[in-house]
């Protein structure tokens, strides 16, 4: 069960790092739109250069991203699997012991009554 958890929690940290990463590279291509529609010449050439670069980063991160949330997204479902069956265990083994105390409890009761009914007679 902890192993399992571990693993969703490791790659819930690659998803969100994977995430950032996208985001980031989102933004760049932005800032660098932006840059193009301001500068001419060669300085249009190099942020042009760097802007097919940003977006092809961005394809490669973006695949990225929906390869670790997929991974996450089945992990996820085995673990909430695994997690429910270790519940229901866990509540099983409750309602037996919770009978186990019940019958122990009645069973003392009844010894009980039966010792006094034993002495009721005794002085009748």
């Amino acid at each position: 069960m902890e192993k399992q958890f571990k693993t969703k929690q490791a790659q819930e940290a690659h998803v969100n790092k994977a995430r950032e990463k996208y985001e980031q590279d989102c933004l760049r291509i932005n800032a660098y739109t932006a840059q193009s529609t301001l500068v001419q010449g060669k300085d249009l050439e190099r942020i042009s250069v760097k802007l097919e670069r940003a977006q092809q980063t961005v394809h490669a991160n973006e695949r990225e991203f929906a390869n670790f949330a997929r991974a996450l997204q089945d992990t996820v479902a085995k673990w909430e699997q695994e997690w429910k069956q270790f519940c229901d265990s866990c509540q099983d083994l409750e309602e037996e012991r919770m009978e186990f105390t019940k019958d122990n409890v009645w069973a003392y009761a009844n010894a009980v009554s039966i010792v006094c009914v034993s002495d009721d007679e005794v002085f009748l």
